[in-house]
């Protein structure tokens, strides 16, 4: 038998080592797919469209898109975005964008898609102190316009770090993956609130360049001749597979199942009920002239959540029970004693009722959605 001695081992085409043996016998090695729950990237794949961008939209600022997914924009009319099947190999969607003029960004604009980390989620990496750890983020990018392109990741608007990627085929589907080293200052969030944001940009003016590769104070997240996609009319741009980990390899995209994914989403999102006939929850006329319901959310949410629903004549009744027919309800829907898990929900129906009586609280109209938002 013949023993090989070697410290490391690393590929010829590679920059760093695949395996580094210690001499006490012992060894580390990067392995590539056989680690969960690795992906700090919420909805990466884009499959989980609760808001339904499946039909496209001109977004405001903060506008949330796809789940978890935004729009960061110092002004709209720029872009429009939609959730489309169009992706390569191994995925079913993508976020598609699409350059609605030909604009030159002045020095204080800013257009990204941007995901944000919860803080809870990026305590690991201990970031803001020595010892903080490498990440490395890989995605599926696919453009018409060629160039360089800027992502970056911020601690927003206090710390960022720009790198630049490739796009060399106008509408070619590429993997690219870029690696970070963890910032060893400022002071990164480790609770629920904004952790970290990973933003690809589409577009944005000399206030926000600076050198890439970097670390440095304020929210630089572009270099100079970054390519601006909203300076093309009509230029697309699609992202897909996106994944953050820990380390400076970049592994085999996590796909999870579409119920992990959507549980993770409701954590800062939940649509409860969508169209006609749909039953909100068990409720009661609280008094003559206020019906109440109850409701539990799925996941804890992030933190107590505000409601987001639609509201019109007829759109939402209290109906069965013995109440002698429906009882429409306004649709303005308020809550209160609400906490990350439960709240209680309340309304004026659109004619006096008997205090006490119960029954469904339920949609009437195909238009009606009740939804609650704890997004950071």
């Amino acid at each position: 038998m013949s023993t090989l001695k070697v410290n490391t081992i690393r590929h010829t085409g590679a920059s760093s080592d695949a395996v580094t043996l210690a001499s006490d016998g012992t060894c580390t090695a990067k392995i590539t797919n056989n680690l969960s729950n690795r992906n700090k990237i919420i909805n990466g794949a884009q499959v989980v469209d609760q808001r339904g961008l499946a039909t496209e939209a001109t977004p405001a600022h903060d506008q949330y898109l796809t789940d978890r997914w935004n729009a960061h924009l110092s002004q709209g009319s720029k872009y429009k975005v939609q959730q489309v099947t169009e992706s390569p190999a191994g995925f079913t969607n993508s976020l598609k964008v699409t350059s609605l003029s030909a604009y030159t960004p002045v020095a204080a604009d800013y257009f990204l898609i941007n995901q944000y980390i919860e803080g809870y989620n990026m305590s690991d990496l201990g970031w803001g102190a020595v010892g903080a750890k490498t990440v490395t983020i890989s995605f599926w990018v696919r453009s018409s316009v060629t160039g360089n392109y800027a992502l970056a990741l911020r601690q927003p608007w206090n710390r960022a770090q720009n790198q630049s990627y490739t796009i060399s085929s106008a509408d070619t589907w590429e993997k690219k993956s870029l690696t970070f080293t963890g910032d060893t200052s400022g002071t990164w969030n480790t609770t629920n609130g904004q952790g970290m944001s990973v933003g690809f940009i589409l577009g944005g003016g000399s206030n926000y360049e600076a050198t890439s590769g970097s670390w440095g104070a304020g929210s630089h997240f572009r270099f100079s001749g970054a390519t601006n996609l909203v300076s093309t009319n009509a230029a697309t741009f699609y992202i897909t597979g996106v994944q953050l980990e820990v380390g400076d390899v970049a592994t085999d995209f996590e796909h999870r199942s579409y119920s992990d994914e959507l549980a993770r989403c409701h954590r800062y999102y939940y649509k409860h009920v969508e169209g006609n006939s749909k039953v909100i929850s068990l409720g009661f006329s609280s008094a003559t002239n206020q019906v109440s319901g109850y409701i539990q959310f799925p996941v804890p949410m992030r933190s107590s959540p505000s409601i987001d629903h639609t509201n019109g004549d007829n759109y939402y009744r209290l109906g069965a029970g013995n109440l002698g027919g429906d009882k429409y309800v306004d649709g303005a829907w308020a809550v209160t004693g609400t906490t990350d898990q439960s709240t209680r929900i309340y309304a004026t129906p659109q004619s006096t009722l008997t205090a006490g009586e119960p029954g469904l609280v339920e949609t009437t109209n195909a238009s009606a959605y009740l939804a609650f938002s704890s997004e950071l």
